[in-house]
């Protein structure tokens, strides 16, 4: 939706911009909710809980994804939605800027949801005892590394008013 949104307010910049900072941080809470699932055997997250005591790397990874996601400088997410808010509001689209605004907020909140009852919930369900395997668990610390990267070269990388620094 914010890759469409910006294509239709003339900003291709920030839409490609946004298809690449997403697909980072998206395939990461992707690969992450698998080895969530993996310890877990569920995928019902009210029986889940207190992971982050069990696995801390994978809850760094997650919530490097989730703070991507929301949108939380200086993590990438921040730096594509923003300029697709701005393009938007530029392009006088006032009711899609607050729509895109709000789901940004709830898009936070559920995904901080979904944190806080995995990680640092009571533990609810047995966890599996013989752990991740490296390469689901690798990939995702990986992940999180670019992500924090990106995120810090955006911040670091730019000019007003320049291309932005991902393209």
């Amino acid at each position: 939706g914010y890759m469409m949104a910006a294509a239709g307010a003339g900003d291709y910049h920030a839409s490609v911009g946004h298809l690449l900072t997403h697909g980072i941080f998206k395939a990461l809470l992707f690969l992450g909710a698998g080895v969530i699932i993996h310890v877990f055997h569920t995928n019902d997250m009210f029986r889940m809980g207190g992971l982050f005591a069990r696995l801390p790397w994978t809850g760094v990874a997650f919530l490097v994804g989730t703070l991507a996601l929301a949108g939380i400088p200086p993590f990438p997410g921040f730096f594509s939605k923003e300029a697709i808010l701005a393009a938007v509001l530029n392009g006088g689209f006032r009711l899609p800027f607050v729509m895109l605004a709000l789901t940004s907020l709830l898009t936070a909140f559920y995904m901080f949801r979904a944190v806080f009852l995995v990680f640092f919930s009571r533990a609810h369900g047995h966890v599996d005892g013989h752990g991740v395997p490296l390469a689901m668990d690798g990939v995702c610390r990986l992940l999180a590394a670019v992500t924090v990267v990106y995120g810090v070269r955006l911040a670091f990388g730019g000019h007003h008013g320049e291309a932005p620094a991902w393209l």
